[in-house]
């Protein structure tokens, strides 16, 4: 168990990473900017670079700063049931320790 490391850090990085994040607004007159961070296209679109992105967190019980891979720590997987076959597939992600 990676004692610093929760569920809902994983899931903001990679929500981070595929939807942005705004870290700042840049004003130049009237105008104002939302700066955002994210991923670029060809990374946040492909499951195996966003499983292969690393995650950084205090771990309590060495008190060093780690960084793992999320693959690490999730894993992936797609549901397809009913109506959604049609559609298409939902990619789940689950803590690899809480399945």
């Amino acid at each position: 168990m990676l004692e610093g490391l929760s569920t809902g850090q994983i899931g903001s990085d990679i929500r981070t990473a595929v939807f942005g994040k705004e870290i700042s607004k840049l004003k130049e007159g009237e105008d104002e900017y939302k700066i955002q961070l994210r991923y670029t296209d060809l990374l946040r679109n492909n499951i195996t670079d966003l499983m292969n992105m690393r995650i950084t967190f205090m771990d309590m019980n060495t008190m060093k700063v780690k960084s793992i891979p999320v693959s690490a720590v999730a894993k992936v997987g797609v549901q397809i049931n009913g109506a959604e076959l049609r559609i298409g597939a939902i990619v789940l992600l689950r803590r690899k320790d809480l399945v």
